[in-house]
């Protein structure tokens, strides 16, 4: 055997070193063969991971853990200690992780090795990610079908990182682009309409366009108040039955309540009112429908909402493009809902420190998402239960191993 040292072939046996394979199951003994070099006078071993606790194995059954159970690093970190008695810090599990995300495939890999057969009606929406206390940019791009297309994470969330985000999808993964629903962000809405082009069709969300209307008529303070009243008023009935305090207090303090509850009240179901008219305007099955209502509306409210007017007059027909397309998708709740379960699952984090491994991390995030099967869809989605977005693609998969599937181990 020659020596790792100094390359002499002088060696000789000198032994066997026993190592243990931690796994979260069982501990594995196993002997490995030592040398002495007669040379240089020092040992050695031969093994492929060699000055390497812990195998890629173990590393990706640590990542298995942490996506498909939500476990923290330290609680992961308890685990391992309860099973095997070996103590193996939250933090050196964090590195062994980020190990395994360096090797998840990106979206470009994915596509060209399974070859998903895309809808076109693309959903894109934005989130905030916490690296080293400040916040970056993270991208979702989702087809229709829940498949996460491109996800991006944005050093420098200005408009040529959006356009690139764009043009990445379009001419590297060639996406079929029959429209595109975003919120009412206008760098996402510049980038739509210079890179994917004016042909493409734009729907801007309806419920992120009513949340901006529940702002400019300050719905939510109003609401807020009148449940505050509500519930204040009830608890104070509840004490003069009870007589806990004087007759007489109680009764001066439910007036003032009950009044001052239906001056709110008042204004509250106005604000319901007026939000149920703008709801029924956007949610027509035609343009002409549309023009109608709001054309009403706009008779009967400019006095008082005329900033509801302009905002409807700005944004109606990005909010009511679906009317052209019934397939085109009303809401970005598809990709809210995937940035719902990367939130809740970075929690377990905290924070990262470095952008590389805030980046890897949320590949293989997406990948879990892309190969996880749906369980708790109902009505007409009932179809996609026990089915991956990918599968849903036309993709079939010979293993479902989402771990197998996503990392890159050649």
């Amino acid at each position: 055997m020659r020596c790792i040292h100094c390359g002499s072939t002088d060696t000789v046996k000198s032994g066997k070193r026993i190592l243990t394979t931690v796994s979260l199951d069982r501990k594995v003994k196993r002997k490995v063969q030592r040398y002495l070099c007669n040379e240089c006078k020092r040992t050695f071993s031969k093994r492929k991971e060699r000055r390497k606790k812990f195998s890629i194995g173990f590393k990706a059954e640590l990542a298995r853990k942490h996506l498909e159970e939500r476990m923290s690093y330290r609680v992961i970190s308890k685990r391992i200690k309860e099973k095997t008695g070996k103590q193996i810090w939250h933090n050196e599990i964090c590195l062994m992780v980020n190990e395994v995300a360096k090797k998840s495939k990106g979206s470009l890999e994915i596509k060209n090795e399974y070859s998903p057969k895309w809808v076109g009606y693309l959903v894109v929406d934005d989130k905030y990610i916490n690296i080293k206390g400040k916040k970056y940019v993270s991208l979702i791009a989702s087809d229709i079908s829940g498949y996460i297309v491109h996800e991006e994470l944005l050093e420098n969330g200005n408009q040529d990182s959006y356009d690139n985000f764009f043009r990445y999808i379009k001419d590297r993964l060639e996406y079929p682009f029959a429209s595109v629903t975003t919120d009412l962000d206008e760098m996402l809405a510049k980038s739509v309409r210079l890179v994917v082009g004016i042909g493409v069709k734009h729907q801007k969300c309806i419920w992120h366009g009513i949340e901006v209307i529940k702002r400019i008529i300050g719905y939510r303070e109003i609401a807020n108040k009148y449940r505050h009243l509500e519930k204040e008023l009830k608890t104070r009935q509840e004490e003069l039955e009870d007589r806990k305090q004087s007759y007489e207090r109680h009764v001066e303090n439910i007036g003032v309540l009950k009044r001052e509850l239906e001056m709110v009240s008042k204004k509250y179901h106005e604000l319901e009112k007026l939000i149920e008219e703008i709801r029924r305007i956007l949610y027509c099955k035609n343009s002409e429908s549309t023009k109608k209502l709001l054309k009403n509306f706009k008779m009967r409210r400019r006095n008082k909402h005329l900033k509801v007017i302009e905002f409807l007059e700005r944004h109606i027909e990005g909010l009511t493009m679906y009317q052209k397309d019934p397939k085109i998708p009303r809401t970005s709740n598809i990709a809210e809902n995937i940035n719902k379960q990367i939130v809740r699952r970075l929690k377990t984090i905290e924070a990262f420190q470095h952008f590389e491994s805030a980046n890897n991390y949320l590949n293989l995030l997406c990948n879990y998402l892309r190969f996880k099967p749906y369980t708790d869809c109902r009505k007409g989605r009932k179809y996609r239960n026990k089915k991956s977005p990918i599968e849903l693609c036309g993709v079939k998969l010979l293993n479902r191993d989402w771990l197998m599937n996503s990392l890159n181990l050649s």
